[in-house]
């Protein structure tokens, strides 16, 4: 009696189907607004989250009503999130005489990190800390990096974007909300 031989080609066509199936189903999720958790549904009231940051402060949402609000979610180990926030910052800067505040929330990194990605780009804007992902995805239910939201003055949610964000997009959607 011999023994089958064992093939690797036999793996290699159910493996590429599995890698393919999780690539389109990636793809496909990636362009899709985020769905939003309890409490933050589109033209629902903000989350009223408060999250402390490196400089020993409290950034807390609620404290932007008044103002339009982009709150942008990114992570260190996130390339598109880097590539993204320099715009931020320059909107940032520009935006706020006209009542528009940004704020980011650097999730699932940790305070060295952050630090040195604030540091590298140069940001001034507020930053809270959500490093196990407490607010952005047990709260929220945001699935991808970066995500950015989008309240009126209210402070109700309007619009949120998962992927990157071009500086023009970004301000495209500020001045919509102005």
């Amino acid at each position: 009696m011999t023994a089958a031989k064992f093939s690797p080609n036999k793996l290699l066509l159910p493996a590429l189907l599995v890698l393919l199936i999780a690539g389109l189903t990636t793809a496909l999720l990636s362009g899709q607004k985020t769905p939003l958790g309890k409490g933050s549904t589109s033209g629902g009231p903000a989350v009223s989250a408060s999250l402390p940051q490196l400089t020993g402060e409290t950034l807390r949402l609620a404290d932007y009503r008044g103002k339009v609000l982009a709150v942008n979610f990114f992570a260190s180990w996130c390339a598109s999130c880097w590539n993204e926030l320099k715009g931020f910052e320059q909107v940032s800067r520009e935006y706020a005489a006209k009542g528009v505040a940004v704020v980011g929330i650097s999730v699932q990194s940790s305070p060295q990190d952050t630090r040195g990605m604030i540091d590298k780009l140069g940001l001034t804007f507020p930053v809270g800390l959500d490093e196990k992902g407490a607010v952005s995805q047990e709260a929220l239910g945001l699935r991808g990096m970066p995500t950015t939201l989008f309240f009126d003055r209210e402070g109700r949610l309007l619009d949120n974007v998962t992927g990157e964000v071009s500086e023009a997009e970004l301000r495209a959607k500020l001045d919509g909300l102005l």
